[in-house]
């Protein structure tokens, strides 16, 4: 063609174009004139949710599908298609009813599928799948090397090789109808319905902005589609067919290879004269794109149909033909001799490549069968039919998990095929391991997705652990640990499937919380397991049975049984296995049977196994390092408690990342750790770091995030941020009310921790009730023995003593310690802290030898659980100062304080009876100064804790009262002893207000005469104190005193 006839041909062939194009943005006149759907409105079955965006195609929306409970994108088609609408087009309509019809029967991964298609007002709708992921166009916007972008546009390229053989044409192939997936895979959109019925045009034009190249062209005749990316026979009005979508094809992978398209123009008449004379412009320079990709390209973007890939089959095979090439062409090429061998290779691969890859792919695709949309919605609606009010969330979460399973399912087992069958890098018989190993991975998965449809409450709350906890697929793709995986004999391996079979719903049940059922699952697998005599398989079964008594708490057959499955494995050679009972066993005998030596022994076998396995510092390892961790936290080895977890966590975060549920529990451990050494301020951000993760992974309303919730609670309420400790107590409590019901076990324990804290802030009468509702629960759960129970019966004895009744105190405190002391034995530290509330119980009644030798008995304890440098070791050392002569008093109070201010801030309420002790051991031995700032500092840290206001300000402002008559300034000492007096309440401990009377009268008497002396008032508070002194036991030294002093202040 002469160079003035292409001008003339694409002038005309622009005239046009202008005349009708549409904008394929958000902008749509006429829709607009029409009125689009809102929110709510039904189109069909199907609920409008929100617009997603528009095109010249339609308007496509988010909506929901109640019967298959569902999102899909439902895609309203324009009404003005060309210039008339298709109420007076009703061919049109037809022949797009028959259309979409059409591509609705195509089903193939890598096309967005037609659920559904219909008319509403003699509109033509679309219900889509609804594709999670980004357009080709937005996913190139990052620069992608050579091979990524093969693989996406093979499995595009796919997606419109299968539309061909429907016989459906694109007509509008271009980066803006591709979606990638998060999961990476690929599918074709609008497919089929580019064709439009002939009209006059509209006279559209493109909006500002948007370039007249790469808008979409919606009317009819000659030209369609979107001009950049458009075959030369659809400028010029030829018959559209598949060349014309293998050049739309061969333009967007041009462009996602080079940044650019192959053809310029910055004008329309530039353009088409380019496309149509097939003058391309170079590539430009720096991306380095094999020679063979480029040509295969080139003979796509040829001119006439007839020179290009006669179909996309054809395309595709030459391109699955040259990767293969290059990822079998050796650097070494220039070495002649083995140029015969290279040659043999090409040919053998030319043969059947894409033969035995689209076998491999759908070996892939086989995953299909048990996860697809009836069974998402099938799990959904289940997860959702619970009622619990997280369920909806929980669904959510639910989802991704099964996906990411199901694509690495896919991708290992497209993958081991395409090592063996085409790549040739595994033999037949690592593939038959890899497949067994995968088929594993998929009953489990099966069986889950099954347990997961039949949901109840407990499946609920554990559905995320669940699939989050999944076996991973990586192992079956490891060659070094499949050549040690068992393999049963030919003959055997049907029987063999249908006993893992049996398993695999055992681990489901026992992850759904279903212990009983499970046990019974294991139990018959292991009994079918016998008779097939293949003994990988029976210590497999074997180890579940084990598992599941341990979950049963039947601690001692639960280690017989697991031993007899460890020695079963070991002799089979099973290495995974038997690494996996190893650890088992680690953690059931060192930590829940606290034989510690022996957690440890166990440990180190399934290092062994682990090293074999060289699976050390994989996932396996970081198992095997946590369990062990807890081992040394029971044994109070807090210090190698630390360290294995943080080596855990290391691993988990690298192959995890950051925010996966496990890395959750090893932060959570760690900063128990730091609890348990009394830590706080360490503690804090690792349990700050846990919330948001179990956020993300459960959803906000999960009872799992009211566990964390409660441990950051405890945190601040031990650093002494009560507003914080209580905001976190309370959510905690609203989350577990309402996913657990109001008489849960759990709801008990909350309630205690938020009665305590009512306590430590002076809200005495706050607390009561709900000490008392936490008791309630627990024994009509738990049962009046229990030590939980026993727990409640603790806090309501605080509570009594809180409000003075000291003997019914007395009495819940020895309650609690008989549970203890059967349920732990004697020297167990929660028996420790009973007898350490119980002493100062008995402080106050006057049984001043029992309370002492039970704060002695209560030190011993510590020391011997905690070793001598732990908080509640601080706590026994100071309650102990007060019974002990002052020498001893002296060293006691100072080594707890010592031990306080190692692990708490300066002014911590925990320091306050260590300081005060040693304040007014100060003033005994007349450093009076010394006394001043220590008791001054108790005020301090109190007032800040609790309010100016409350009685526990009593005691310190006596001892600065005492200070203040010791250093000759009875006018501080009346304000003080005055401000003491009137804090007194009901309840408190009468030798209280026998002090401050007593207090009152010295500074009274001592006061100038101008400034407050009153003497005859205080000869009557002293004679008022010595009377309440008489009905107080085992206060001779008290009562000493005043009788000494009235003995010499007998006149005003």
């Amino acid at each position: 063609m002469r160079e003035q006839d292409l001008e003339a041909t694409a002038a005309a062939t622009n005239t046009r174009i202008a005349d009708t194009l549409a904008a394929s943005g958000d902008t749509y006149p006429a829709i607009d004139s029409e009125g689009e759907l809102a929110p709510g409105d039904t189109v069909g079955r199907y609920m409008i949710v929100d617009k997603l965006g528009a095109g010249g195609m339609g308007i496509v929306y988010a909506a929901y599908d109640p019967e298959l409970d569902r999102r899909v994108a439902l895609k309203l088609l324009r009404p003005e298609l060309d210039g008339s609408t298709l109420r007076t087009g009703g061919d049109a309509r037809t022949r797009l009813l028959r259309e979409a019809q059409a591509l609705a029967k195509l089903s193939h991964p890598n096309v967005v599928a037609v659920h559904d298609v219909g008319a509403v007002d003699e509109r033509v709708w679309l219900a889509m799948e609804f594709v999670e992921g980004r357009t080709l166009g937005a996913w190139c916007e990052r620069r992608r090397s050579v091979d990524e972008v093969l693989a996406v546009m093979l499995q595009a390229g796919l997606g419109l090789e299968a539309a061909h053989k429907a016989g459906l044409i694109h007509r509008d192939f271009k980066p803006d109808n591709v979606m990638v997936a998060a999961d990476g895979r690929v599918r074709v959109m609008d497919l089929g319905l580019a064709r439009r019925p002939a009209a006059a045009a509209t006279g559209a034009v493109a909006p500002v902005g948007t370039s007249a190249l790469a808008v979409e062209v919606t009317q009819a005749g000659a030209v369609l589609g979107t001009p950049a990316y458009m075959a030369p026979e659809q400028f010029q009005g030829a018959e559209v067919g598949p060349a014309a979508d293998v050049f739309a094809y061969c333009v967007t992978f041009w462009e996602a290879l080079h940044g650019e398209r192959p053809f310029a123009g910055a004008t329309m008449v530039a353009l088409v004269a380019n496309v149509i004379a097939g003058k391309r412009r170079p590539p430009p320079p720096g991306r380095r794109v094999p020679k063979w990709l480029q040509r295969a390209l080139e003979r796509g973007l040829a001119v006439e149909p007839g020179q290009r890939w006669p179909s996309m089959t054809a395309l595709l095979a030459a391109l699955t033909r040259g990767r293969a090439r290059a990822r079998l062409r050796t650097t070494a090429a220039a070495l002649v001799g083995i140029a015969a061998i290279i040659a043999s290779a090409w040919a053998w691969q030319r043969a059947d490549v894409r033969a035995r890859e689209a076998a491999c792919e759908a070996a892939g695709a086989g995953i299909e069968a048990i996860w697809h949309d009836d069974a998402r919605a099938r799990v959904r609606r289940s997860l959702i039919d619970s009622g619990l009010a997280y369920a909806e969330a929980t669904a959510d979460k639910v989802m991704p998990w099964i996906d990411q399973q199901t694509s690495a399912w896919r991708t290992a087992r497209t993958e081991a095929c395409l090592d063996a069958r085409v790549r040739g890098a595994w033999d037949g018989e690592l593939l038959a391991r890899a497949s067994w190993c995968l088929d594993e991975r998929r009953l489990e998965l099966a069986s889950l997705i099954d347990e997961l449809s039949r949901s109840d409450a407990r499946v609920v709350q554990k559905a995320v652990a669940a699939v989050s906890e999944l076996e991973p697929i990586a192992p079956c793709r490891d060659a070094h640990q499949l050549s040690r995986l068992p393999m049963p004999p030919a003959d055997q391996r049907a029987a063999v499937r249908d006993v893992r079979e049996h398993l695999a719903d055992a681990r489901n049940l026992q992850a759904a919380g279903k212990y009983d059922e499970g046990l019974q699952a294991a139990r018959t697998a292991l009994a079918r397991a016998k008779q097939l005599a293949w003994p990988p398989l029976i210590a497999s079964a074997r180890a579940r049975v084990a598992s599941l008594l341990q979950r049963h708490g039947r601690y001692a057959a639960a280690e017989a049984t697991a031993e007899d499955a460890y020695f079963e494995a070991t002799t089979a050679g099973a290495a995974g296995l038997a690494s996996e009972i190893a650890m088992s066993l680690s953690h059931l005998v060192g930590f829940q049977r606290a034989r510690h030596d022996d957690g440890r022994r166990w440990s180190r076998h399934a290092a062994a196994w682990l090293h074999a396995l060289a699976q050390e510092d994989g996932l396996p390892g970081a198992v095997r390092l946590a369990k062990l961790g807890d081992v040394e936290y029971a044994a109070g080895e807090y210090a190698a408690a630390q360290q294995l977890y943080e080596q855990a966590l290391a691993i988990d975060e690298r192959l995890l990342g950051p925010t996966h549920p496990r890395v959750a529990e090893l932060l959570e451990a760690l900063g128990q750790v730091h609890v348990a050494v009394g830590r706080y301020a360490e503690a804090q951000p690792l349990h700050e770091r846990v919330l948001p993760i179990l956020e993300q992974a459960f959803g906000p309303e999960h009872p799992s995030l009211a566990l964390s919730l409660l441990s950051l609670a405890g945190v601040h309420h031990a650093l002494g941020n009560y507003a914080e400790a209580r905001a976190l107590y309370e959510r905690a409590l609203a989350i577990q009310r309402r996913a657990l019901g109001p008489d849960h076990p759990d709801i008990g324990g909350t309630l205690n921790n938020l009665a305590n804290l009512f306590m430590i802030t002076g809200a005495s009468e706050e607390a009561m009730p709900l000490f008392e509702q936490a008791a309630a629960i627990r024994e009509k759960a738990l049962g009046a023995d229990h030590p939980s129970f026993a727990i409640s019966l603790v806090n309501l004895g605080n509570a009594r003593t809180a409000v003075g009744d000291h003997a019914e105190a007395q009495r819940l405190y020895e309650r609690a310690l008989a549970i203890q002391t059967r349920s732990f034995g004697p020297d167990h530290p929660e028996v420790a802290a009973t007898l350490n509330n119980l002493a100062i119980v008995q402080q106050t009644l006057g049984q001043r030898t029992a309370a002492a030798a039970n704060f002695r008995r209560a030190l011993t304890i510590y020391e011997q659980a905690f070793g001598p440098d732990n908080r509640d070791v601080a706590m026994a050392l100071a309650n102990l100062a007060e019974f002990v002569e002052p020498a001893e008093a002296r060293r006691l109070a100072e080594r707890a304080l010592a031990i306080q201010e190692k692990s708490l801030p300066a002014d911590h309420v925990d320091l306050v009876p260590s300081l005060f002790h040693l304040g007014m051991l100060d003033l005994a031995d007349g450093a009076v100064a010394l006394a001043h700032t220590r008791l001054s500092r108790v005020l301090a840290i109190s007032e800040q804790a609790v309010g100016p206001e409350d009685p526990s300000l009593i005691e310190p402002l006596q001892g600065l009262a005492e200070v203040a008559l010791a250093d000759g300034r009875p006018q501080e000492a009346l304000e003080l002893a005055t401000r003491a007096r009137k804090l007194d309440a009901p309840g408190l401990p009468p030798q209280l207000l026998a002090a401050s009377n007593f207090l009152l009268a010295r500074a009274l008497w001592d006061a100038p005469a101008d400034q407050g002396r009153d003497r005859p008032r205080a000869l009557a508070l002293a004679r008022e104190a010595a009377v309440m002194y008489r009905d107080i036991p085992a206060v001779e030294r008290e009562q000493a005193a005043i009788a000494a002093w009235l003995k010499q202040h007998r006149r005003p």
